[in-house]
């Protein structure tokens, strides 16, 4: 099992390799799309790609390995300033509802350069696949926010109660008048009926865990401001 959210978006934007799209919708009967990976350096990029089942666990990502989604070809030798095309399978029926899976493309050593046992992995991106669903939905009637303790440790805790993930980002807590940013951009995703929880915002105080605290986020490209639910008193 592979855990934890991989190397996605900033990486991609330092590197010589640029994927899209960056997020793969397969609609309901669709059983096959591509992905185009463009090597816009003066080197050859070489790497493997798979794709892994993706759910959520005690708040955390984990990812197992699965033939339900294929690709092909799943090793690349990409010339300088040229692309390839990644097909991408669809091998039998999949459960009914939103299923959720990550492909992880690997860049790795050229050969002559790898080590003798295992595989040298120098970067990795991770495109998120979502299948059996049109699109992302609004889902903002369906998500329970919170504050929830991991030993001594706060963390803000999204329940995703519905059948469509929830896409995160912008994320701004406030309480007793002050506001605590994440980073810019993507915070993670929420995926459908399931629990997934992060680590707070530089700066907000363990005091205010008990008190009224708002969230605002960006969810599934909508505005959304909620109540976020105290913590457990000790």
């Amino acid at each position: 099992m592979l855990a934890g959210a991989l190397c996605t978006g900033p990486a991609a934007l330092a590197a010589s390799l640029q994927i899209s799209p960056v997020i793969i919708n397969l609609a309901p009967g669709e059983r096959a799309t591509t992905i185009r990976l463009e090597n816009t350096g003066m080197e050859p990029i070489y790497g493997q790609v798979r794709v892994f089942a993706w759910s959520q666990r005690d708040g955390q990502d984990a990812l197992e390995p699965t033939q339900a989604i294929v690709a092909s070809p799943p090793l690349l030798q990409i010339p300088p300033r040229s692309s390839q095309i990644v097909r991408l399978l669809q091998a039998g029926d999949l459960p009914a509802g939103e299923q959720s899976f990550r492909m992880l493309i690997d860049e790795i050593a050229p050969p002559g350069q790898a080590p003798r046992t295992g595989v040298d992995v120098r970067l990795r991106y991770s495109v998120p696949i979502f299948a059996g669903a049109q699109t992302a939905q609004p889902v903002a009637q369906a998500l329970t926010w919170s504050l929830v303790r991991e030993g001594d440790a706060l963390r803000l805790q999204l329940h995703n109660a519905g059948p469509h993930r929830a896409q995160v980002s912008q994320v701004v807590l406030e309480s007793a008048g002050r506001r605590y940013a994440y980073e810019p951009g993507l915070l993670g995703y929420a995926l459908a009926d399931s629990t997934r929880r992060w680590p707070l915002p530089d700066g907000f105080p363990a005091s205010a865990a008990g008190g009224a605290v708002q969230i605002q986020a960006v969810v599934n490209t909508v505005a959304t401001r909620a109540p976020v639910g105290a913590a457990p008193q000790r």
